[in-house]
């Protein structure tokens, strides 16, 4: 390993030691244009626009922009788009500009956005292991009750699956939800879901832009070990006024903005709540005499300010939250129980052109992430009440800045460095009818240092070299972590239909998120390395290969990647403690983390395939991937590898896109996936039962004892539902884009367990046995939703 690692270092050096070697060509600027309509100022999409004199055609994206790349003269852009009066636009070119085309229409022409179909992904642009999605693309796919999701969304491509059915989060080629880093305008989410993940905490109306990185890691990224999420929020428009709202069985939604100095200065607002009502009713505990509310909200809010043509100062404001309580009557005495958690995060980054060959970015940033859980028992009959709750905090401070430089038109170059200070602290209350006794232990604190550089390379016409190097160090109290991570990957175009990719990667991560090992809720600690808990590292490999091609009448495209990865120093509980006993009952958790966790290693391997097919009005995607997991520690099922949690071996999505006329289209999506292991019991013995106020044993009874000899030793069953929602486009009220949505969720009531857990039955001689259940949580369910954009 080490003549691996001085190798790489030596190749890295290389490469950013290469001369950049000077080339004679014709002198060459961008030429920027926006395309709005003059009534509303709206940005106007796939218009086709004429560059003359080179008779060349290109179409405006999601924002209504080109940018081209022309030598040095005059230049025309002409549209001519229906129900739109022509218009032509001349320019001299001798510098890098930006031009504004205004397209009006006839007096009383609607325009009507028509139902897009997606066409055929263009795999050969991008390293097969990276995934980018839009507000386009995210708009086209079905949701749970009409709730677009974008971690749902990226579970259906290839690598990526979700923990358990309805789960708005992400297991990416073998490893866990804990082990992706979520960026939201560079802050890091603590806690991405609600609901335990019915919804995700990514507002669809706030996201720009998301880029998931399965491999081929920029230097940049740092501090987890199995994937980047990297998503972009909306820019406040400085132009004009304008929004959208959105209501749906799930949750309503609003966002807008709001130029308050054109050109210079804009404010964006986001907002979402959960619809208590419709949620609680379709809850499964509303027949069993329960009292259960859920709910959830979040809030996302920028400021944008343009001081010169060269400066950019964004501040950026995120705060979400989640409640769950639910009161169980039992005799004489109601069990309360509940779970919170919130986060909000604030931060201040500024970018300036320097000229186009430098730019500049700074991002500062605080956050907070709170987490609650409890119960307790009211006696009814008397005033007495007996609880026991438990908090964790966990406040940072961070900063990072990256310069980068252009010294070649075929060489890039990036460097920068990071720094972020966190604070944990888990605080246990129990409350008695006595006054209440507070634990508080002393809050954990650890840094993280890095240091990083980037060389991007484009070695010939269609061949792209990237290479990086990070240098982080992590310190808590005395104890330091040094890891040197080097990134290198490769894409190239053979042809235009044939593409290569490759990758190289190795990722640290300082901050552990340990979870159960299976069943019951799914409940989490954060532990940060520090003494004898090492930081996780992982080796990550990939190879990939794609292919596209186009016809009159449509367009294909098929992309596999074979990945491996090697995992070190992964955290796991040990038998017979999860994340439940250890929040309710251990309140020196922090200081003899040796007694409840274990370090080891694991490795994971597998192929992802996705393709897709677009025949004019239908398109057609299909995601698979087989993989297999294990892991070993010395202290876990007797030293011997078992499956790790994340081993699905098989995972399936099919999508069929079909616009039935230009305002209406019929989504389908099936999905497949096979049983996922967890740890269950073999044995189990009785002790007595301990009152929760004093410790002592009670005499009023005893409890069962799970007793487990084999890690993993179960597969839970095989998961696959099929989706179906139509969507049709409409004017509200003559004037405003609007769209709705009906559809069918698990069409054919699929009872896919949520979750399972342990319970006991009456055996024949009348004593106690254990049994293994599972709860369904989604059935078959309406999918309603109505969106309109107003201006």
């Amino acid at each position: 390993m080490r003549t691996i690692k001085a190798l790489l270092v030596i190749g890295l050096l290389c490469v950013f030691c290469l001369p950049s070697r000077a080339e004679d060509s014709p002198e060459r600027y961008r030429l920027g244009a926006v395309v709005s309509e003059h009534n509303t100022g709206r940005l106007l999409k796939k218009i086709p626009v004429t560059v003359l004199p080179y008779n060349r055609e290109v179409k405006t994206d999601a924002k209504g922009r080109i940018l081209l790349n022309l030598p040095a003269g005059d230049v025309t852009l002409r549209i001519d788009y229906a129900p739109f009066d022509p218009i032509e636009l001349s320019v001299d070119l001798q510098a890098d500009s930006t031009v504004r085309l205004v397209l009006t229409a006839p007096y009383n022409a609607r325009i009507l956005e028509d139902i897009e179909v997606l066409a055929a992904k263009p795999v050969n642009e991008r390293n097969a292991a990276v995934e980018s999605l839009d507000k386009r693309w995210l708009d086209q796919h079905p949701g749970m009750m009409g709730e677009k999701d974008l971690l749902k969304t990226l579970s259906l491509t290839s690598g990526v699956t979700p923990s358990r059915e309805g789960a708005a989060d992400l297991q990416v080629r073998g490893g866990t939800q804990g082990q992706n880093l979520f960026l939201l305008d560079g802050c890091p989410l603590y806690s991405t879901t609600h609901f335990f993940g019915m919804a995700s905490a990514y507002n669809p109306a706030a996201i720009r832009r998301a880029d998931l990185y399965k491999a081929a890691f920029p230097a940049r990224y740092g501090g987890k070990i199995a994937s980047v999420l990297d998503v972009q929020s909306v820019d406040a428009d400085l132009q004009r006024s304008h929004g959208e709202a959105e209501v749906g069985l799930l949750s309503a939604k609003a966002a807008l903005h709001l130029p308050l100095v054109k050109n210079r200065l804009g404010f964006f607002l986001a907002g979402r709540l959960s619809t208590y009502s419709l949620i609680n009713a379709l809850t499964l505990f509303a027949d069993n005499g329960y009292d259960v509310n859920l709910n959830f909200n979040d809030l996302n809010a920028n400021l944008l300010w343009k001081p010169t043509d060269k400066d950019v100062l964004k501040l950026t404001w995120f705060s979400n939250g989640d409640r769950f309580n639910i009161d169980q009557p039992d005799g004489r005495q109601l069990l309360i129980g509940r779970i919170e958690n919130s986060q909000r995060n604030v931060s201040a980054s500024w970018q300036r052109q320097y000229d186009p060959n430098h730019r500049q970015t700074l991002n500062i940033y605080a956050d907070q992430y709170t987490f609650n859980y409890g119960g307790g028992v009211d006696n009814r009959t008397r005033t007495d009440y007996t609880g026991l709750n438990t908090t964790t905090n966990i406040r940072s401070l961070s900063a990072n800045t990256r310069y980068e430089v252009t010294i070649h038109p075929a060489v890039r170059l990036t460097a920068g460095g990071a720094y972020s200070h966190c604070w944990l602290r888990p605080v246990t209350t129990l409350y008695t009818d006595d006054p209440s006794t507070t634990t508080k232990q002393s809050p954990d604190a650890f840094a993280d240092m890095a240091l990083f550089g980037e060389a991007h390379w484009q070695v010939a016409k269609r061949h792209q070299l990237d290479a990086g190097l990070r240098l982080s160090n992590v310190m808590n109290g005395h104890t330091h972590f040094m890891a040197l991570e080097p990134r290198l990957s490769y894409h190239g175009r053979l042809s235009d239909r044939y593409a290569l990719s490759a990758s190289l990667s190795k990722m640290t991560q300082p901050l552990h998120k340990v979870q159960n090992p299976g069943l019951g809720i799914p409940l989490e600690l954060f532990v940060p390395s520090g003494g004898w808990i090492k930081p996780q590292q992982a080796w990550i490999f990939s190879v990939g290969a794609g292919r596209q091609q186009s016809w009159s009448f449509g367009a294909a495209s098929l992309k596999a990647d074979l990945w491996f990865k090697q995992l070190d120093n992964l955290v796991e509980f040990k038998d017979g403690y999860d994340a439940q006993r250890i929040l309710l009952y251990q309140n020196d958790f922090a200081q003899r983390t040796s007694t409840f966790l274990s370090q080891g290693n694991g490795r994971a391997f597998g192929i992802d395939v996705s393709g897709s097919l677009s025949l004019n009005k239908l398109s057609y995607t299909l995601d698979y991937t087989w993989m297999k997991a294990t892991n070993r520690f010395d202290a876990l099922n007797h030293g011997n590898s078992f499956p790790a949690a994340t081993d699905i071996r098989h995972a399936l999505s099919m999508t069929l896109d079909y616009a039935c006329s230009p305002t209406i289209r019929l989504s389908a999506n099936w999905q497949y996936r096979s049983g996922s292991p967890v740890t269950v019991p073999t044995a189990y013995t009785r002790l007595p039962a301990y009152d929760l106020a004093t410790g002592t044993p009670s005499p009023d009874g005893n409890t069962l004892v799970w007793l487990t000899t084999q890690r993993n030793n179960y597969r839970t069953l095989p998961f696959h539902k099929l989706d179906l929602t139509l969507t049709k486009n409409v004017l509200v009220f003559s004037r405003y884009q609007g769209a709705f949505t009906l559809g069918v969720y698990n069409v054919y009531n699929r009872s896919n367990p949520y979750l399972y857990f342990l319970d006991t039955q009456k055996a024949p001689d009348g004593s106690p046995k254990p049994v293994l259940k599972s709860l369904s949580a989604f059935p078959v369910m309406p999918v309603v939703s109505f969106r309109v954009m107003f201006e």
